[in-house]
């Protein structure tokens, strides 16, 4: 068994690593000034409005965190609505 894991696991780590990366560009979007009791899900459903989140990340210690969308309109939409 311990070929098969980590076989496996290595390949589905890297190409998703590098995927992401490569194509996050257009799909993340900052949001800054962030309420001390801000958590991932609040963000996430307050965004979730604007298209399909890949994935969201909080910076607690400094309030402020990033919203990964599925597809780069999404993120073009959400940007627009908080500029106003």
């Amino acid at each position: 068994g311990g070929g098969g894991e980590g076989g496996g696991g290595d390949d589905v780590d890297m190409v998703d690593g590098v995927g992401e990366r490569e194509s996050k560009e257009g799909r993340e979007v900052f949001v800054g000034d962030l309420p001390d009791a801000c958590t991932i899900e609040v963000l996430a459903s307050a965004l979730y409005a604007f298209g399909s989140i890949n994935s969201v990340r909080v910076m607690e210690a400094r309030n402020f965190g990033f919203v990964t969308f599925i597809d780069r309109k999404s993120a073009a939409k959400a940007v627009e609505a908080c500029r106003g």
